[in-house]
């Protein structure tokens, strides 16, 4: 029962600072997988064959988690298109609160003079394959 107190309390604190559907959303871009989802689809639409292909992922279950999480947080969209002569129809992209996270981080340090060095896990896309985890 304490730890149940305590968590609660931990929450409460927390959400003086970010609230929880802030934090909820920065939570779901957790992984390497996630902010590649978000870097390609920055560029423009894409369909899930298409987003496989950039993203060299063999497992069309990881790539699926991964975009359902993100459409459920409302940062990327999934839409359909019909036109003539092309058989793809379900394409996704960024949303426009995607695009204002992309947005404000670039902003935070660029604006405030923050060397930025960024360490990837993954060396390679290969990598992204073996470490990748739902």
């Amino acid at each position: 029962m304490k730890d149940i107190k305590n968590i609660e309390h931990l929450k409460e604190m927390a959400n003086e600072i970010v609230p929880e559907e802030t934090r909820m959303i920065l939570m779901a871009l957790n992984s390497d997988i996630d902010w590649a989802i978000i870097s390609v689809l920055n560029i423009g639409e894409m369909t899930f064959s298409d987003l496989k292909k950039e993203l060299n992922l063999d497992n069309n279950k990881i790539l699926h988690y991964h975009l359902k999480k993100l459409i459920g947080r409302g940062i990327i969209n999934n839409y359909y298109k019909h036109s003539f002569f092309n058989s793809k129809y379900s394409y996704y992209s960024i949303s426009n609160l995607g695009k204002r996270i992309v947005n404000i981080l670039n902003n935070l340090f660029i604006e405030t003079n923050v060397p930025i060095t960024l360490k990837s896990s993954f060396s390679n896309s290969e990598s992204i394959k073996e470490n990748s985890s739902i």
